[in-house]
């Protein structure tokens, strides 16, 4: 079972997804009773979720930070373009 949390109107898993589990495949989701004692709290999720990314950071190659600051930087300006195209600026 993947446990998740509904943020911003979107589906957010607190833990990782099955390897075996394919872009675009299909899921069902079920809600649980937010004030049963057995669910956990979103408190307690995050500081889960921040414990497992800290973890897998050292995984990850400095070239491969570099790409996704760069990535960053330009989704940035491409959403600032894009709001001074909508204004006339």
């Amino acid at each position: 079972m993947i446990r998740a949390i509904i943020r911003r109107g979107f589906i957010e898993p607190l833990d990782r997804l099955p390897t075996e589990w394919s872009e675009g495949q299909e899921v069902t989701v079920e809600v649980s009773d937010c004030h049963s004692s057995e669910s956990i709290s979103t408190a307690e999720a995050i500081r889960n979720w921040h414990a497992e990314w800290k973890a897998a950071c050292p995984d990850i190659a400095a070239e491969d930070h570099t790409e996704l600051d760069e990535s960053l930087v330009s989704i940035r300006q491409l959403g600032k373009d894009q709001m001074r195209k909508e204004m006339g600026l």
